[in-house]
């Protein structure tokens, strides 16, 4: 305790005594924070982020679409870069992400694990092309076991995270960029169901009427304006 940050009144402790020590200790009192004020801040920074930073989109997409059970299981890099931070976790033990660029191939097996650790409630796996493609040869676990895990592989060809670090540090450019494979074939190479979306609209539809999380199903999202305007209604079966 304080080894990372200063600590004021430091408490060690059973989780559960402790905040209920605590309800006592404040019963009757009123905080001292601006519930509502906070509340405004937060819409405002949502707005902004809706405006400006298209990964949120994708996050709270996902959040409105999967059931409040559902464990996910995110790489560290893309767009759930965001997902530490504004992915709503509704339950305990539903949410699975490695820190750093060094886990990046962490979420394709890390999924299964969580599959077959809470078989009685919906998996989703989050994964890029470059962090999911070493590791989609385990499709064929996934197959063989028929665990119903749903595979969602954001498709930029290349390591967008590490492009930009590439460009950054050391101006670099193309660095990292891929040629990857058609993941839909790729999954039915398995056989296993795969579709494809290419807007947040066909992705909202996959997920509303077309996945019932009691099958195996990868569905490969391929955007080319990372923003993901537009109406399209043209995925591909």
């Amino acid at each position: 305790m304080g080894r990372n940050y200063p600590v004021r009144l430091g408490i060690a402790g059973n989780i559960k005594a402790s905040v209920d020590g605590l309800c006592q200790v404040m019963k009757g009192r009123r905080s001292s924070w601006h519930l509502q004020e906070l509340k405004a801040l937060q819409r405002e920074e949502e707005a902004k982020l809706f405006q400006h930073a298209p990964g949120f989109r994708i996050v709270s997409l996902l959040r409105d679409v999967i059931p409040d059970d559902t464990v996910s299981v995110w790489i560290s890099t893309l767009f759930p870069t965001g997902r530490k931070y504004y992915f709503p976790v509704l339950q305990q033990r539903t949410f699975l992400g490695g820190r750093g660029s060094s886990t990046i191939f962490y979420a394709v097996p890390a999924s299964i694990g969580a599959k077959l650790g809470r078989p009685d409630r919906p998996c989703l796996c989050v994964v890029g092309d470059g962090g999911g493609l070493p590791m989609l040869g385990e499709l064929a676990t996934v197959r063989q076991y028929n665990l119903p895990v749903v595979f969602l592989v954001y498709n930029n060809n290349g390591f967008g995270v590490l492009e930009h670090y590439m460009k950054q540090r050391h101006g670099l450019e193309g660095s990292m960029r891929l040629t990857s494979p058609d993941f839909v074939q790729l999954a039915r190479a398995f056989d296993i169901t795969a579709k494809r979306a290419e807007s947040l609209e066909d992705l909202r539809d996959l997920f509303l009427h077309h996945i019932r999380w009691d099958e195996p199903l990868l569905i490969e999202f391929k955007c080319p304006d990372f923003l993901c305007r537009g109406t399209s209604k043209s995925w591909k079966a």
